[in-house]
């Protein structure tokens, strides 16, 4: 066979190769651009109809996702080094907040009245949660204490069951228990009123995203797995399963209705897990920043539309998109 037959097999098989690729890429239904210079931070409220998107000028946007319109913007700090790099929307979407490395603000998301706004001065803040009557704020440090923090009174108690970072917190459906995960290779299921540990999950390396997804379930994770929990019994259930490389985890949520998991990660990728069995229903990759795909993009937030099979995302890039799923 001589060279140009050998040169035109290659080339015709590397064209099949790359049109395979595209005709696998799926698109979203539909997109919109909420921050056209990206975002540091985004998180999309439970019910997927407001979300909060922080800029790289140092403003939080609250959004209204069904009429895809900006409702309020926030500062805390005109500072520079100061930035906002965190926030959180109450299960019942009628309060916010927001927190850069040492400070944290609440916010009416109704009114967009700003609530309080205090500092934390032993440590940096790495997660930042608050509760439907945002009486309490719970606030994972660097030190390895989680700081319950009273907005009436302005008054907090440390919960100390960690011995190092604290990068993820969680809150139960009724607010009356958290679940926390740590650097130090642990996950704590815990009361928020005393302090008591339930249960602890130990994982092989630390543990970087945790999150209830039902009344007695829970995604726990780390590098290389991560796993689904009974926080009644305490016992692991099963690994979700990843097909390709591993993958550490941005934002996770639950659909009950529709019986299925989804997470977000560093590197563009949305996953679709069948939430009985962790067997993996399909993915995704959200936009790039430009049309080369190396350029990456974060997954910040995933919510689930009720009622009509779309999983909602919002990435670093500043794009909001809507994908259809079957369970």
């Amino acid at each position: 066979m001589n060279l140009t037959r050998i040169y035109q097999i290659t080339l015709l098989s590397a064209l099949l190769t790359l049109t395979g690729c595209q005709q696998k890429q799926k698109l979203p239904e539909e997109s919109f651009v909420h921050s056209p210079n990206g975002a540091l931070h985004s998180y999309i409220s439970q019910d997927a109809s407001h979300a909060i998107n922080i800029s790289y000028d140092n403003q939080a946007q609250l959004w209204n996702l069904k009429e895809q319109t900006m409702t309020f913007i926030w500062q805390q700090s005109s500072k520079a080094d100061n930035s906002m790099l965190l926030a959180h929307i109450s299960p019942n979407n009628r309060y916010a907040v927001t927190a850069t490395r040492s400070e944290f603000a609440l916010w009416d998301a109704h009114s967009g009245k700003n609530l309080g706004y205090w500092q934390v001065k032993d440590a940096n803040i790495r997660d930042i949660k608050v509760n439907n009557s945002a009486d309490t704020i719970l606030l994972a440090l660097s030190n390895g204490s989680i700081s319950v923090f009273n907005t009436k009174t302005a008054q907090q108690r440390k919960f100390k069951g960690h011995s190092t970072s604290v990068n993820s917190i969680s809150l139960s459906l009724d607010g009356k228990h958290a679940l926390s995960g740590s650097n130090d290779y642990q996950a704590l299921y815990w009361h928020i009123a005393s302090g008591e540990i339930i249960h602890k999950f130990a994982l092989p390396s630390r543990v970087t995203k945790v999150k209830i997804i039902a009344q007695h379930k829970a995604v726990i994770s780390s590098l290389p797995e991560s796993i689904v929990v009974n926080l009644e019994s305490g016992k692991r259930l099963f690994k979700l399963q990843q097909t390709e490389n591993e993958l550490l985890l941005n934002t996770i949520r639950s659909n009950l209705q529709a019986n299925v998991i989804a997470a977000g990660s560093d590197d563009r990728k949305i996953m679709l897990w069948q939430q009985q069995t962790g067997k993996l229903v399909t993915s995704w990759q959200v936009s790039s920043k430009t049309k080369r795909a190396y350029d990456g993009a974060l997954v910040n937030s995933v919510a689930f539309q009720p009622d009509d099979n779309i999983l909602i995302s919002q990435s670093s890039t500043g794009k909001t998109e809507y994908w259809r799923y079957n369970n």
